[in-house]
C-alpha cells in the first residue's frame, strides 16, 4: 500500500496484488470495452519511474494528455470507454483517503473535482498499467477452426446435406373448439 498526496489530504492506494475480485472484474470489463481505443493510442506515452516525485509524475501525465489530445484517430465512443477504464482503475486502487467525502464509486467518480481526479490519475497511471496488460492479453478473435475439429462452424461445410429429413413439417389439425367426451372423461 502506498500513501499519496491529493488535494485536501492523502489517499492510500492498494497494491495491484491487493485489488478485490469485484474491482479487478470491473477493470477487466472496462479494459475489454476500451481495447480498440488502446490499440489506437500512440506509442509515445511515457511512464514515470516508480521512485518519481508527484511533480515528476504530474509532468509525465500532462505530456501524455497532450499526446492523447493530438491523437485524432479515436472515436467519441472510444474516448468515452478510455475514460471509463481510467475511472475503473481509480475506483479499484483507492483503498482510503482522509477527505470527508465517501470513496468514489463508478457512479460518483465523475463528480470528483478535476484536480482531485487528475492527482489520483497521476499517482495511479492507469494507461501505463493498461499498456502492460494489453501486451499480455489477446482480444482478437481466435483463428478459424481446423477442418478436422468436431467444433467447426456450421458455415464450414464443404457440401450441403444430400438427404433431407422426410418429416420436416408436421401438419396440425385445427380444432373446432367443441370438446368431445372420451371414456376416461365420463364419470362412472
Amino acid at each position: 500500500m502506498r500513501e499519496v498526496e491529493i488535494p485536501g489530504g492523502t489517499a492510500v492506494l492498494r497494491d495491484r496484488a491487493d485489488i478485490r475480485t469485484r474491482d479487478r472484474q470491473l477493470v477487466e470489463a472496462a479494459m475489454i470495452a476500451a481495447s480498440s481505443a488502446f490499440r489506437k493510442l500512440p506509442d509515445g506515452l511515457a511512464e514515470a519511474p516508480e521512485n518519481a516525485t508527484d511533480a515528476e509524475k504530474a509532468k509525465v501525465e500532462e505530456a501524455n494528455r497532450e499526446v492523447l489530445a493530438k491523437s485524432e484517430s479515436l472515436t467519441l465512443e472510444e474516448g468515452l470507454t478510455l475514460g471509463q477504464y481510467k475511472s475503473a482503475v481509480i475506483v479499484a486502487m483507492v483503498q482510503s483517503w482522509t477527505l470527508p467525502e465517501p470513496l468514489p464509486t463508478m457512479a460518483t467518480i465523475g463528480d470528483l473535482p478535476a484536480d482531485l481526479f487528475d492527482a489520483l490519475e497521476t499517482a495511479i497511471n492507469p494507461l501505463g498499467a493498461a499498456k502492460d496488460a494489453l501486451e499480455a492479453t489477446e482480444f482478437d478473435p481466435p483463428p478459424r477452426f481446423d477442418k478436422a475439429s468436431p467444433t467447426t462452424g456450421s458455415s464450414d461445410s464443404e457440401e450441403p446435406s444430400v438427404e433431407a429429413p422426410s418429416n420436416q413439417l408436421t401438419t396440425r389439425r385445427r380444432s373446432s373448439g367443441a370438446s368431445t367426451p372420451t371414456e376416461s372423461s365420463i364419470p362412472a
